[in-house]
């Protein structure tokens, strides 16, 4: 889940956690698999192998990884970028005239609606913008759009993934919580190992062990022990004229 911090704790959040592992320390880690933690070319492969591990870690989307922006909407103003690096969509919900809305793909959204006219947004995309070189050069600013165009000011709460950040400098630290810290460490040796050769025992141990990690954090992540997971919405009853999938239909004369 998004780990929240209280206004009056900055100086606390800048603060380097001793027990987060560092990139360099991470590399001696993983070179130590094949005697070369001292050795700059060793050192050099097991940043790389660390680098592939984490962009296969990326390809899922981690609770750790949610972030949640309130963002202010005006009138007449469909187009808004985020302020950090976008993922995936997760939720997005108005505060103001109260419920919930549902992505849309642009395309679809020009093929269905014929005349687009402003009134209380039903629907979302997102889409890439430009490039965020202040907060990330390796990622492109994204921006929501709403649909159809808001008439009046509203408060909107965005719900995101975002992505991994990319480890550049050895003093950079993986971004992992503490608990999941090894598995890119274990997966990267038995990246090392296979690269080598001559090694097949060993890259198996450590790729077993990279998969049982993997499996766990899969479970932690999504484990919510105060969920009922009985709860379901309900889907009978008369049709809701408010809810989106029906406001899109009502925009174009259905």
């Amino acid at each position: 889940m998004p780990i929240i911090i209280p206004a009056d704790a900055a100086a606390v959040a800048t603060s380097t956690d001793p027990g987060l592992i560092s990139f360099l320390r991470a590399k001696r880690m993983v070179a130590r698999v094949i005697g070369g933690e001292n050795k700059s070319v060793a050192l050099d492969e097991a940043g790389d192998a660390l680098l592939q591990a984490l962009e296969e870690l990326s390809l899922y989307n981690w609770e750790f990884l949610l972030v949640t922006y309130s963002l202010s909407i005006t009138a007449s103003t469909a187009d808004y970028t985020l302020p950090t690096a976008f993922k995936k969509e997760y939720t997005v919900r108005l505060s103001t005239n109260e419920r919930h809305l549902v992505y849309l793909a642009q395309r679809d959204y020009d093929r269905l609606v014929a005349i687009q006219s402003t009134g209380t947004p039903t629907h979302y995309s997102f889409f890439n913008s430009s490039a965020i070189e202040a907060l990330d050069p390796q990622h492109t600013a994204t921006s929501i759009r709403f649909y159809p165009t808001p008439s009046s000011a509203e408060t909107a709460t965005v719900k995101y993934y975002r992505p991994l950040a990319i480890l550049n400098d050895d003093g950079d630290t993986l971004d992992l919580p503490r608990r999941y810290q090894y598995w890119p460490i274990y997966q990267a040796k038995a990246f090392l190992l296979n690269d080598h050769g001559g090694e097949a025992d060993r890259a198996v141990y450590w790729q077993r062990r990279a998969d049982m990690l993997l499996a766990r954090m899969k479970w932690d992540d999504q484990d919510h022990p105060d969920e009922d997971v009985a709860f379901a919405p309900s889907t009978g009853g008369t049709m809701d004229t408010a809810h989106p999938a029906v406001a899109l239909f009502a925009l174009d004369g259905f």
